[in-house]
């Protein structure tokens, strides 16, 4: 890998908008599990976070976020949060082909997620009910789909991410530009998971069961392969 330089204390400012108020008339209609042309199911005007995805990246990266979108569509929750991101990396199956093949499996990781995930769920679906920031976005979400006649609205259509997998894409993009990469890779989002151990900001079960298979930001950073950052 190349020279590693220092990190700066404050990487740049969050890639999503403090509001997650949808822009009138763009909402985003793509269905999970669409299978035809991206272009065709997205605005171009599409939620801010979906925009950015799309323009900032990878291909790999934005596979995984689908697996993650994916895992949220089966709880039923309208948020994506660092949970989805970790289990969408496991079971888009980019974890053992690409990240850390000599890793801990993703197969001993998903199952254990997934058991934390489930004993999260009330307290994190409490959390959501009680953010009248989202709660405003998914008002808005209703109105739009109403007045455009659609009879579904929610998981199918509108997720979000929390506050702290935005700062996770923030910190991303700050290990992506390190290394001189133009886009967020799978290598970057990965760090900036684990930079947001180091920041305190992952609840404290998450950062156990991190702890406990070895996945600390220090031992992944050296053991990253430099194609990770361009996948």
């Amino acid at each position: 890998m190349p020279d590693q330089p220092d990190r700066p204390e404050q990487p740049d400012q969050p890639m999503f908008p403090a509001s997650l108020k949808p822009v009138p008339g763009t909402f985003q209609w793509k269905l999970i599990g669409f299978s035809g042309d991206p272009a065709e199911a997205i605005p171009l005007l599409a939620e801010p976070w979906e925009l950015e995805l799309r323009q900032n990246f990878s291909r790999y990266a934005r596979f995984c976020m689908t697996s993650a979108r994916l895992v949220a569509h089966r709880r039923g929750h309208p948020v994506l949060t660092p949970f989805h991101l970790l289990l969408g990396l496991c079971e888009s199956k980019l974890w053992d082909l690409h990240l850390l093949p000599a890793g801990p499996s993703s197969s001993l990781i998903a199952p254990a997620l997934e058991s934390l995930l489930e004993q999260e769920s009330p307290a994190l679906q409490q959390q959501w009910l009680q953010d009248p920031t989202l709660q405003q976005a998914l008002a808005h979400a209703r109105e739009e789909a109403h007045e455009r006649g659609y009879p579904i609205v929610g998981i199918e259509t509108f997720l979000v991410p929390d506050a702290s997998l935005q700062r996770i894409f923030a910190l991303a993009k700050d290990e992506a530009r390190q290394h001189g990469a133009q886009r967020v890779s799978l290598g970057p989002l990965l760090l900036g998971l684990l930079r947001a151990v180091e920041e305190d900001l992952l609840p404290p079960s998450l950062q156990q069961l991190l702890a406990r298979f070895g996945l600390s930001y220090a031992a992944v950073r050296s053991s990253l392969s430099d194609e990770t950052f361009s996948l």
